[in-house]
């Protein structure tokens, strides 16, 4: 069974999760040179299912990404699954000209 910091997302809390996950984001968005923002989650012994996070996080993109139009909820938010390689593609894409040191 496991130890899980977090309750499976459901239908009753799935809109308190997807807001949190949005205005966390949100405040850490200064910390990052472009609009893509990498968002880790799970970490060492806090997830022993699989497929129960994976589930919990299937529900709160579906969530995010149904009002993220204009004037919706989320508006402007787009939330998916990604490799660390297509992340850093993604910031090279949006920064091409790279970064001063």
């Amino acid at each position: 069974q496991g130890y899980a910091v977090y309750p499976t997302v459901n239908a009753s809390n799935v809109e308190f999760y997807s807001d949190f996950l949005v205005n966390n984001s949100i405040s850490r968005s200064s910390w990052f040179a472009t609009d893509n923002l990498l968002w880790p989650f799970g970490t060492d012994f806090q997830h022993f299912n699989s497929t129960s996070m994976f589930s919990s996080m299937d529900k709160i993109i579906e969530h995010v990404n149904a009002r993220n139009g204009a004037g919706q909820r989320y508006e402007g938010v787009t939330l998916q699954y990604s490799s660390l390689g297509d992340y850093f593609e993604a910031v090279r894409r949006a920064k091409p000209e790279g970064w001063s040191v």
